[in-house]
C-alpha cells in the first residue's frame, strides 16, 4: 500500500515525515536493519521530486548501513564525483563489512584506470579478506604477462 501511495503521490508529505521519525528512532535504538527499506521509500519519493540534495543528505546521514552506503557510492558514481566515491569507501575498509567494499572498490578502480589502486586492493582481497577466492586470483593473473605471471605464481603458492 505503501508503494502505491507513493507512485500515486498520495500523502507524500506525510509518509515523508513518518519514514524520517521511524529512522531516527531507529538509529537511536540500534534497529538497522529496516534502515535500507525506510531508505528506498525515501528515496523514491525524492526521485519523484527530483529533489538531489535531500536524496544526498539521507544518504550521507544513514550511510553507517552497508546498504545506504554503497547508494550512496552509486550516487556519487552517477554524478561523477567518483573521488567522493572512493573515500567513503576507503574509509569503511576497517569496516566489518570491508569485504563488500573493497569489492566495490576494485570495480571503481578498474574503470577509472587506477592500476596500483586495483592491484592492492585485489590483493587484500585475495590474502585478508575473502582469502584465496578464485575470481579474485584470476583478476590478478590478467595482470601480469605469461612470464610475469609465473614468477608472481610462485610468489603466491609460498604464501599458501
Amino acid at each position: 500500500m505503501l508503494n502505491y501511495y507513493i507512485e500515486n503521490a498520495f500523502f507524500i508529505n506525510e509518509i515523508e515525515k513518518c519514514l524520517i521519525s521511524i529512522l531516527k528512532i531507529s538509529k537511536t535504538k540500534k534497529y538497522f536493519w529496516h534502515t535500507k527499506h525506510y531508505i528506498e521509500y525515501l528515496t523514491d519519493i525524492y526521485d519523484k521530486e527530483n529533489d538531489h540534495d535531500k536524496l544526498m543528505s539521507l544518504l550521507e546521514e544513514y550511510s553507517y548501513d552497508e546498504d545506504v552506503c554503497l547508494k550512496l557510492v552509486d550516487e556519487y558514481l552517477k554524478q561523477d564525483e567518483t573521488k567522493e566515491a572512493i573515500k567513503l569507501l576507503e574509509n569503511k575498509m576497517n569496516d566489518s563489512y570491508a569485504r563488500l567494499f573493497a569489492r566495490k572498490l576494485t570495480d571503481i578502480y578498474h574503470t577509472e584506470n587506477m592500476t596500483k589502486e586495483y592491484k592492492d586492493i585485489l590483493y587484500k582481497l585475495f590474502y585478508e579478506l575473502d582469502k584465496y577466492d578464485i575470481d579474485v586470483y584470476k583478476s590478478i593473473k590478467k595482470l601480469y604477462s605469461e612470464k610475469e605471471w609465473s614468477i608472481e605464481k610462485e610468489k603466491i603458492i609460498k604464501e599458501f
